[in-house]
C-alpha cells in the first residue's frame, strides 16, 4: 500500500511539475526526468518485478529514448519532451507504452486545436502578460509537456506495473 502511494505521489508530482514548467516557460527541467528514472530504479525492487520484466522496462526506455532523440534531431519535438517521454516510458510495459502513446497523440492533437483556435480568434490588439502572451502569440511552439503529463497520469493507474503492485 505504501509503495502505491509513493509511486502515485512521485509520478504525479513530476507530471504536474513538467506540465507547469512547459506551459509557463516552454522548458521541462532535466531534473524532472531524472527523478522519474531514479524513482523507477529505486522503487523497482519493491514492485515485485522479475528480472525479465525489469529488462523489458529498460528496453522500453532505451527504445523510447532512441526514437525520441531521433525525432528531436529532425526538429519534430523539443529535447525536454523527448526526455520526459522516455523517462515516463520506463514505467510501462510495451502494451502500456502503446496506450500512453495513443493518449499522448490524442491529448496533443486536442491541445494543438485549442491553441490554434485561441491564437486565431484572439484579436491582435489584445495584450496578454508573460507566459500567456508567449503561449498565444508564438505560433511556432506548443507546450507538449501538457499532453505528456496528462497521458502519463491517465495511463499510470491502468498500467501493468501499477495493477500488479504488491499489497
Amino acid at each position: 500500500m505504501i509503495i502505491t502511494f509513493i509511486i502515485t505521489a512521485v509520478f504525479g508530482l513530476c507530471m504536474l511539475m513538467a506540465a507547469y514548467k512547459d506551459l509557463t516557460s516552454y522548458t521541462i527541467p532535466n531534473v524532472i526526468s531524472l527523478i522519474l528514472l531514479g524513482a523507477f530504479l529505486g522503487l523497482s525492487p519493491f514492485m515485485g518485478l522479475s528480472w525479465g520484466e525489469f529488462g523489458v522496462h529498460i528496453g522500453v526506455f532505451a527504445g523510447s529514448l532512441a526514437l525520441m532523440m531521433l525525432m528531436f534531431g529532425f526538429g519534430w519535438i523539443g529535447g525536454g519532451d523527448a526526455k520526459l517521454f522516455a523517462a515516463t516510458a520506463i514505467w510501462w510495459m510495451p502494451y502500456d507504452l502503446m496506450v500512453y502513446t495513443l493518449y499522448t497523440a490524442m491529448a496533443g492533437g486536442a491541445l494543438a486545436l485549442v491553441l490554434l483556435m485561441s491564437r486565431k480568434m484572439l484579436p491582435a490588439q489584445v495584450q496578454t502578460a508573460g507566459w500567456v502572451h508567449t503561449l498565444l502569440r508564438d505560433e511556432t511552439k506548443m507546450p507538449y509537456g501538457l499532453a505528456l503529463a496528462f497521458s502519463g497520469m491517465v495511463t499510470l493507474p491502468m498500467s501493468q506495473i501499477y495493477l500488479n503492485l504488491p499489497t
